[in-house]
């Protein structure tokens, strides 16, 4: 519990001096919550207005790794930074049926490749 407290208040300091990471990882039970911090993160990441182009949002469970790949691999335009939301798609679940192994294999190479680059 310290640990999660410890996360917040850092994530709180980081709002209030404007000096956001480069990834974080919103979850838990508290819907409202994850949606007010959500909300005042993207209220710092400037869109250069091109929002469709930096503030990049894949919801959803069915969407392929194409699509992920793809906001990654985008540059901003007309800004710094840009923001991808992804919401809702379980690809920070486990699964568990034997035949999923390969997926999961797929899915953590995927993303351990990605982080890397932060």
């Amino acid at each position: 519990m310290a640990k999660k407290n410890n996360s917040l208040l850092e994530l709180k300091r980081q709002l209030k001096e404007k000096t956001l990471k480069p990834l974080k990882l919103l979850y838990g039970e508290e819907t409202y919550l994850k949606e007010i911090y959500t909300n005042r993160i993207i209220e710092q990441i400037p869109d250069g207005g091109f929002p469709e182009f930096n503030h990049i949002r894949l919801e959803g469970s069915a969407l392929p790794f194409s699509d992920y790949d793809d906001a990654w691999e985008s540059f901003p335009m007309m800004t710094d930074r840009k923001m991808i939301l992804i919401k809702d798609s379980g690809i920070f679940k486990l699964k568990k049926a034997k035949e999923d192994a390969h997926s999961t294999y797929e899915l953590n190479e995927f993303w351990t490749e990605k982080l890397k680059r932060i």
